[in-house]
């Protein structure tokens, strides 16, 4: 499946109220580009010590893949108050970062609460940075979203990865994989019910 598509799927699947809107949280993200860009690395080294602290995540940051983690988080936190965020390209590469995070290890609970942390802590920086009060709640719900909609882009590539495997190891049709699913999902249902 090529990016765009997973792009679009995601970004059909997910209300507008969830995911981000560029016409309204890229327009308010970059009328602070400065704050944004002067926190983005230490919320990138938070990011990185808070998961090289937890044996789960740690396996899949090395301490020497810290840099360039360090790099490429920030890249994407400064990622926000950038012009490309407007387009759709931008978001196609996102899903790109979103299978690589698959691919070093990192599971959809990590993706999610991964992102979730990078939201609460670029809004805390930002805030400490002496954005003005009254910004931080609409830049708050602007980065959720950003934050959701990447951690989106990625859980789908995880769901997509394991998907294809099966499909190709088995041969079996997605439309079958799909049922096959359901029932599966439908027997957890029945065996997790209080």
């Amino acid at each position: 499946m090529e990016r765009s598509a997973i792009r679009q799927k995601v970004f059909q699947e997910m209300p507008p109220e969830w995911r981000f809107r560029p016409e309204v949280d890229g327009v308010l993200l970059r009328q602070y580009p400065e704050a944004v860009r002067a926190v983005a690395r230490s919320v990138a080294e938070a990011y990185f010590e808070v998961a090289g602290a937890h044996p789960a995540t740690a396996r899949a940051l090395p301490p020497e893949s810290r840099p360039q983690f360090i790099e490429v988080v920030a890249g994407l936190i400064m990622g926000a108050v950038e012009e490309a965020i407007l387009r759709e390209d931008y978001w196609d590469q996102m899903v790109y970062y979103g299978a690589l995070s698959v691919q070093i290890g990192f599971t959809q609970p990590m993706i999610i609460g991964g992102w979730g942390f990078v939201a609460a802590r670029t809004l805390e920086a930002l805030a400490a940075w002496g954005l003005p009060p009254e910004a931080l709640p609409g830049l708050g719900g602007a980065l959720i979203r950003y934050t959701q909609t990447l951690a989106a882009l990625a859980a789908e590539s995880f769901r997509l990865a394991y998907q294809q495997a099966i499909q190709k190891e088995l041969g079996v049709a997605p439309e079958l994989l799909e049922r096959m699913a359901g029932l599966a999902i439908q027997e957890l249902v029945e065996a997790l019910r209080p």
